[in-house]
């Protein structure tokens, strides 16, 4: 998982970091929204900080849990 700060003056870097994803054939919907949130869980800082994942899908999710009810549990 690629992970980069946000910050204005990294936005080159986050450019350099999304052209870098290639397709592999799948889409592991479930795995990547649940590392995204591991990675919120990890993160330290004040109680109020907002944080955010930006999960990019094709929208078929065709492995891990491809259930949407499921999904959306």
């Amino acid at each position: 998982m690629k992970k980069f700060p946000t910050s204005a003056w990294r936005s080159v870097s986050a450019i350099t970091a999304l052209n870098t994803i290639q397709d592999r054939g799948c889409t592991n919907l479930s795995g990547g929204l649940l590392e995204g949130l591991s990675v919120l869980e990890e993160r330290s800082g004040q109680k109020n900080e907002v944080s955010s994942v930006l999960l990019m899908t094709d929208g078929l999710a065709n492995a891990g849990i491809t259930d949407p009810r499921q999904l959306v549990n």
